[in-house]
């Protein structure tokens, strides 16, 4: 018999599906990207042989969101509470940022080219707290890296933190319209979400970030990717050969495509489809073998954030390095740093999670 996702336990039950692994891989993919970006020195020799490379950050942050759609669509069915959705998720998100941001303007203190007493009394060291307390993603701070070769920015990897929130309020939404109690309906509305969110994503930008516009219709179509499969787990079948085949037919045919085509983004969206397909499907058939650890860190989202000001630390300090060697000193502190994150803040705050609890 056909097994499909119905046949298996999806985390509500038994061992928990190893998303571990996956997300600490899309963690190292944006930090050797930004490695090379951010010391302007990529690696030539390689890119001309496997130039499919310079795309692996954008491969991490797909990753991120594919599981996150997926993740977020399961916890919303878990307690059914706008209330208790609305604390977990922010109890996940904003005390990591929170303790990024107090990291990079202290950072920015110890680097800046201006005085101690100018540094903090600049409108910019205020617009940039106040900025990314309300999701704008605001990137400079005050004579800091000004002289680094890519950007002056210091907190660069904030700008998912706007999208990522965008997707959670949809899943709010719709989970407290009762749309996501009906499978068939939620997917038949998944699915006109994907094709307005690869027409009409970029524009969607409701927190006024400084994004790229054009990176927000992929975004916003791995999440999307990853809740249809969700609620769709019932009807698809296990097994990662096919999709595995169908991303690298879609990949090969997006590489061949230039981006002025109008096939363009509807190659990219069944890139996204069938590498969220292959992802969820290859942690259905390894979670046996090995479930989700427990009691082991998450530093995924601690080296993803603070990654990007320490790489920039080691670019100024060290001009001369290449990209290598300032992803071996960048990769180090940044799971140290992530490390700190997670057990003097990340953990702690999840351990209020419980503080409300549904009635059911």
């Amino acid at each position: 018999m056909q097994k499909n996702f119905n046949d298996v336990e999806l985390g509500l039950a038994g061992p928990k599906q190893n998303y571990w692994l996956l997300r600490h891989f899309a963690a190292f993919c944006v930090l050797l990207v930004h490695s090379f970006a951010l010391s302007n020195k990529p690696p030539h020799d390689l890119l001309r042989v496997f130039p499919a490379l310079g795309g692996i950050a954008g491969l991490g942050v797909m990753v991120f969101f594919i599981i996150s759609g997926y993740l977020i669509t399961q916890s919303w069915h878990r307690h059914r509470s706008v209330a208790v959705f609305v604390w977990h998720r922010c109890l996940r998100i904003m005390p990591g940022m929170w303790g990024c941001m107090v990291f990079a303007l202290l950072l920015g203190w110890m680097v800046s080219v201006l005085p101690t007493a100018a540094y903090w009394s600049h409108p910019q060291t205020a617009n940039y707290v106040v900025g990314n307390l309300l999701l704008r993603n605001v990137l400079d701070l005050p004579g800091v890296f000004q002289g680094n070769p890519l950007m002056a920015g210091v907190t660069g990897t904030f700008w998912t933190l706007p999208i990522e929130l965008t997707c959670y309020l949809g899943v709010l939404l719709l989970g407290s319209l009762g749309v996501l109690k009906s499978p068939r309906w939620s997917i038949l509305l998944g699915i006109a979400a994907l094709l307005a969110a690869t027409l009409w994503g970029s524009a969607l930008n409701l927190f006024g970030a400084s994004i790229l516009s054009e990176a927000l219709p992929r975004y916003y179509a791995a999440f999307i990717c990853g809740m249809l499969l969700y609620q769709g787990r019932v009807w698809l079948p296990l097994g990662w050969m096919l999709p595995a085949v169908l991303v690298l037919v879609a990949s090969v045919a997006l590489w061949y495509t230039p981006p002025s085509s109008l096939f363009w983004p509807w190659l990219d969206l069944l890139r996204v489809a069938t590498l969220a397909w292959f992802l969820i499907s290859a942690v259905m058939a390894f979670s046996p073998v090995w479930p989700e650890p427990e009691g082991w860190p998450d530093l995924s989202y601690g080296v993803y954030l603070y990654g990007f000001p320490i790489q920039q630390a080691v670019v100024h300090f060290y001009p001369d390095w290449n990209g290598w060697a300032v992803l071996a000193a960048s990769g180090v502190l940044s799971v140290l740093a992530a490390l700190i994150s997670w057990y003097a803040i990340e953990s702690k705050a999840l351990r209020w999670k419980n503080a409300l609890r549904t009635h059911r």
